[in-house]
């Protein structure tokens, strides 16, 4: 089990000074309760359940369902403000996808009550997938699925370089590193 490490985020990104970063995988969130709580909590909020309804109904159920979430290899990054507020929550993992081939990495973010519309998913974005190959290999490039009525969403990912690959009432996206 790693060790999250905390890093202050403005040499990253401008917009995120101010912000501090939390990660590590397979961190224990049995012992961080700062974050741990914040999560189960904040996956009920209207925005999340909409668009991630697995969230509060499995992922991230209870303090259980966390750390069995969590011990499935996933790299995970907690971005804070400087109150230890949960800002946004991002994490990559190994999993397949069928309408996106030869991609075995998963790519999610959350943004969170009180930090959305803010404009630090962007560059919350750019900072997880500059710094994730520290702690998982994602060579193959990534992808992401979220719901079609998600569409702020699917706009801020087709801005950061993310294709549309399938689209029914799940939209997959995938991301090749240029």
């Amino acid at each position: 089990m790693h060790t999250a490490i905390h890093k202050p985020l403005g040499q990253f990104e401008p917009q995120l000074e101010g912000f501090r970063i939390c990660v590590g995988p397979g961190v224990d969130w049995n012992g961080s309760a700062t974050f741990r709580d914040q999560i189960i909590e904040n996956s009920r909020q209207p925005h999340i359940f909409d668009f991630a309804p697995d969230d509060a109904a499995r992922r991230f159920k209870d303090v259980e369902s966390l750390a069995l979430w969590a011990e499935e290899g996933k790299v995970v990054f907690c971005l804070s403000d400087a109150s230890m507020s949960l800002a946004g929550l991002a994490w990559f993992g190994k999993r397949t996808n069928e309408h996106a081939p030869g991609l075995d990495t998963t790519f999610a973010i959350r943004m969170y009550e009180g930090f959305v519309g803010r404009g630090l998913a962007a560059p919350f974005m750019r900072m997880v997938h500059d710094n994730v190959g520290t702690y998982l290999n994602v060579s193959s490039g990534t992808w992401i699925e979220t719901a079609a009525t998600n569409t702020r969403s699917m706009e801020l990912f087709q801005d950061f370089g993310y294709v549309p690959v399938h689209s029914a009432e799940r939209v997959v996206m995938q991301y090749h590193e240029q």
